[in-house]
């Protein structure tokens, strides 16, 4: 602590230093011996009325004892190398700030859904291991999601793509998610009330399509449907 070097600088006693920040003169002494330490407040005043800053008076081990980072020693430097001009322009934008409400961004909610690793192309069979977790937005209707594998249904999935499915009955149109002889795929659904069509978007790749005949073996699992914008039928 600098301050009784700085206040008999000055030509100043601890009374008339004392009264001029609204203390005895004891807690003067007590400042000036470390018996006592001035709150913040204090040590501006102490500024204010000696003509020098607070590291001034305490020195930048005291900034950092009162809670001062790195970057907040370097801007009171700075401040301190201004003009009164440039103090002025400081302190009217640090009021403006001070006054403004901050902007408080809602932390989004989470759950978890399985994530089914391969689904499309030619089918990728189920297994124990063959999904794992997902995080998505706590609000959205997604049940479980799909990771496609190959590219039967572009242009509108690619390989690698994850797609949130919702658990509901397949409408004709929509892009649904179901195991075929425990094979997972995703295809457009079309059905003509007894048969099922599962076809896919990209039609050079309509080798991958698969019929599903009412008169069949096949065994037939519905997992639900792509959550996803309508798609025309395509061409048979």
């Amino acid at each position: 602590m600098n301050l009784r070097k700085i206040r008999e600088a000055k030509g100043m006693t601890a009374k008339d230093l004392g009264e001029r920040i609204g203390v005895t003169e004891s807690a003067i002494c007590m400042y000036e011996t470390g018996r006592r330490k001035p709150d913040y407040e204090k040590l501006l005043m102490l500024g204010e009325v000696l003509d020098c800053s607070v590291a001034d008076i305490i020195g930048e081990k005291g900034l950092e004892d009162l809670g001062f980072t790195a970057i907040e020693r370097i801007i009171i430097q700075k401040y301190r190398s201004l003009d009164e001009y440039g103090k002025k322009a400081v302190e009217a934008v640090l009021d403006i700030e001070a006054s403004r409400k901050p902007v408080i961004i809602p932390v989004k909610e989470k759950k978890i859904i399985p994530l089914f690793v391969a689904a499309a192309g030619q089918g990728e069979p189920v297994s124990q291991e063959g999904f794992s977790e997902y995080e998505i937005d706590a609000d959205s209707p997604a049940k479980f999601a799909v990771k496609i594998s190959g590219d039967s249904m572009e242009p509108h999935f690619h390989d690698g793509d994850i797609v949130l499915c919702k658990r509901k009955r397949p409408e004709i149109g929509e892009i649904c998610v179901i195991m075929v002889n425990g094979f997972l795929l995703v295809k457009q659904y079309i059905t003509d009330g007894v048969n099922i069509y599962l076809r896919s978007l990209n039609r050079e790749r309509k080798d991958l399509d698969v019929d599903i005949w009412d008169s069949g073996n096949d065994t037939v699992v519905g997992y639900g449907t792509v959550i996803y914008k309508k798609i025309p039928l395509v061409r048979q």
